[in-house]
């Protein structure tokens, strides 16, 4: 702020009353004094920097706090996109980057930013100051986040970082907006192009607010959900598949501790834990307690569909189906060739077994989709799928992918919930196992409604079967001595 009220005093206020001389030194010495009158307009405000610059020094023992540097990765391309996100701040997620309303909204951009140069070369000398200030005022705007400007102008709140900036901006996109609506043959287009362009800029500005405001909402409903817990005191209660984010990409729900204590809560919850947030804690370990019903543990899910907080099941289902063989593999199996226009064929052998041939060579994908029929999530710890094909070359390295939906994720486009497996190149018969047992949003997310295996295409591959293997047959058990004070479901 001292830097931008000096630029003020001096190229709109003071400079507007300098008289031009033709002696040098009689022209240095007025502008000397210029110079000294705008730094005692400004004093206050840079002994108040100075003061506030001290202060941090003292609390924080560094004038200038922060991000790590590791963190700020300058770049050339990282500020082009901050700039050009500040001057065209259309939300991907609401409107298409090259739809109707986006072109529109550029051409408009263009044109003002035509008008601004136009009317500046038109303007006399003294009043053309007001446009080199507002871009001295917006060049110093960015500077109090010249370190994270070019990392996170892209993330979902990197538009904070340009709230001071569209001041500047909007001065010199409107500035030849006046100039020319005031002319006598242009006037009626120019003002009719002025209301056209306050429309649209209200229209996203307005749907960027409304986003915002439904963030907020959401993290409203999940502070109720809190708030209504109904346990007493401060028992300990594991939440998973809680979003950091909102539908469009806002953050708004970090590690708990912020929510769970006064004022936002009417007291403090210490114990109340997002899974995903806590280091020491295992999603398997968790599960072991909830299968052993350790006392003194409440697991909850984040149901997103009734956005409500419940319970995680933790009953075993004895008549839980393991194996799909036969009818009920194909009875339960879609597929999906990517490329979408690849050749290819599907064939069920008598005995049940799956046949898939394609021309991708290697260079598409496979899909199975099976659909589980509910299978409760807290019973299953790994799948495997049997597969077999002559095309998996000695030399080759194969992975193939597991995603899951259930009462947390409801869709599969989050790669990081996941679970991944290696093939074996040979053209032996094999059992690839995903192991999704340390996974929290499957372990406390409810039941399963669909799982997705992806594999890569090759020339013919044959699907065996799908099924559940026991735990105990593919990993051993550690059990470690347990006192009163740990805390369930802790490393």
């Amino acid at each position: 702020m001292p830097p931008t009220l000096f630029a003020y005093e001096l190229l709109l206020l003071k400079g507007n009353s300098t008289v031009p001389t033709i002696d040098l030194s009689d022209r240095i010495r007025k502008e000397l004094l210029v110079l000294h009158s705008c730094m005692l307009q400004t004093f206050p405000y840079w002994l108040i920097l100075v003061l506030y610059f001290c202060l941090r020094k003292i609390i924080l023992d560094d004038f200038i706090g922060g991000y790590p540097d590791n963190l700020c990765h300058q770049s050339i391309g990282g500020w082009y996109h901050g700039i050009v996100n500040i001057f065209v701040p259309i939300n991907s997620a609401v409107f298409d980057n090259h739809g109707l309303i986006s072109v529109i909204f550029q051409t408009f951009l263009f044109i003002l930013i035509v008008m601004t140069i136009m009317a500046t070369f038109r303007t006399e000398g003294n009043k053309k100051r007001i446009i080199l200030f507002s871009i001295i005022w917006f060049l110093l705007t960015l500077i109090p986040n010249y370190k994270i400007f070019p990392s996170y102008m892209n993330s979902g709140v990197g538009s904070r970082l340009a709230y001071l900036s569209t001041l500047p901006l909007s001065i010199f996109l409107t500035f030849g907006l006046s100039k020319f609506s005031s002319t006598k043959n242009l006037s009626r287009i120019i003002q009719l192009f002025a209301i056209a362009v306050f429309f649209l800029f209200g229209m996203l500005l307005y749907a960027n607010n409304i986003i915002w405001a439904e963030a907020g909402h959401w993290t409203n409903k999940v502070v109720s959900e809190l708030q209504q817990l109904k346990t007493s005191g401060d028992p300990l209660v594991y939440v998973a598949g809680l979003p950091d984010c909102s539908k469009y990409g806002i953050p708004c729900i970090g590690a708990l501790q912020w929510l769970t204590a006064k004022p936002i809560l009417d007291r403090n919850l210490v114990n109340c834990l997002r899974v995903e947030d806590e280091h020491y804690i295992s999603a398997d370990s968790i599960k072991e307690a909830v299968r052993k019903n350790r006392p003194g543990l409440t697991p909850l899910y984040w149901n997103s569909q009734t956005s409500k907080l419940e319970p995680v099941l933790t009953h075993i289902d004895d008549r839980l189906t393991k194996k799909w063989q036969g009818d009920n593999l194909r009875r339960l199996t879609h597929i999906f060739f990517i490329p979408v226009n690849t050749r290819h064929s599907t064939d069920w052998a008598n005995d049940g077994t799956l046949t898939l041939t394609s021309d991708c060579k290697g260079n598409g994908f496979i899909t199975l989709c099976f659909e589980t029929v509910n299978i409760p999530c807290l019973d299953v710890d790994f799948f495997a799928l049997k597969i077999k094909s002559p095309f998996f070359k000695s030399n080759s390295h194969l992975n193939a992918s597991l995603l899951f939906t259930n009462n947390i994720i409801k869709d599969h486009c989050n790669c990081s919930d996941m679970a991944y497996a290696s093939i074996k190149p040979t053209a032996e018969e094999q059992e690839i196992i995903f192991s999704l047992k340390n996974m929290s949003k499957w372990s406390m997310g409810g039941k399963c409604t669909q799982i997705k295996i992806v594999l890569p295409a090759v020339q013919s591959i044959s699907i065996k079967g799908l099924r559940i293997p026991e735990t105990r047959d593919l990993v051993p058990s550690v059990y470690f001595h347990e006192f009163d004070y740990d805390r369930p479901g802790q490393l």
